[in-house]
């Protein structure tokens, strides 16, 4: 396992929204360094023991790992010009952090991965997107706005602050806001199918599974793929 080399999946699904109205969206299942416990493998690459026999955050290597996150999903952006509008999400701040005891650790977690979604927001919008954040509050999503007032203050003066105005909050999956054809950023363990555990996994991205069709097509891409059928 090395930081930068997660997969990333986009897989067109119908979405059934709150409403009962179905839109044909995309959802983005990034992986995120899973640091919930020490026996996950994530943690011998993201972290080392202080003197203090805590669990300090290798700050190099998480990044790294947003980082792959990020040119991931602009690629995809680039190879599909079609695709407008795309969500972002606080994938990898929640409960993936849980195991870290030390509170430091947690808080530099979360500084990295909310300035790379805020790098990913202004990278999207240079290329014409449409960019809003998805979650049932705005907690990490004024940690992303914080990274882009900053960016404002150090590039004032110079006519493109447009990119890096603070992102909307759209609101929480399923809600009325999806557009068709939207782009939603998830939360994916890449040791289970996108979904998780449906109805019975209070995460984005059980909250994704359970309100589409993303899971079944991730299964029958798998089943293909091991028989050696092209699933892409």
């Amino acid at each position: 396992m090395r930081p930068g080399n997660q997969l990333g999946l986009a897989i067109d699904t119908p979405m059934k929204l709150a409403s009962g109205d179905i839109v044909d969206v995309t959802i983005f299942s990034a992986v995120a360094p899973a640091l919930d416990s020490v026996d996950q493998p994530d943690f011998s690459v993201y972290t080392h023991k202080t003197a203090e026999r805590k669990f300090a955050l290798n700050k190099e290597n998480y990044a790294k790992s947003f980082d792959a996150i990020k040119e991931q999903m602009l690629v995809y952006a680039r190879d599909h010009p079609e695709k407008t509008e795309f969500s972002l999400a606080g994938i990898g701040v929640g409960a993936y952090l849980s195991g870290l005891r030390n509170e430091e650790a947690r808080n530099e977690a979360r500084e990295i991965a909310t300035s790379k979604l805020a790098e990913l927001a202004v990278e999207l919008r240079k290329l014409g997107r449409s960019v809003n954040f998805t979650d049932i509050n705005d907690a990490v999503l004024k940690l992303v706005n914080k990274h882009l007032s900053d960016m404002r203050e150090k590039n004032t003066g110079s006519g493109n602050t447009e990119v890096l105005k603070d992102l909307d909050l759209a609101g929480s999956i399923p809600g009325g806001w999806i557009k068709p054809n939207q782009v939603i950023l998830n939360a994916w363990d890449n040791h289970s199918l996108v979904g998780n555990k449906l109805a019975q996994d209070p995460s984005l991205d059980g909250y994704i599974g359970r309100n589409s069709l993303v899971h079944l097509v991730h299964a029958l891409a798998c089943a293909m793929e091991a028989e050696g059928i092209s699933a892409r």
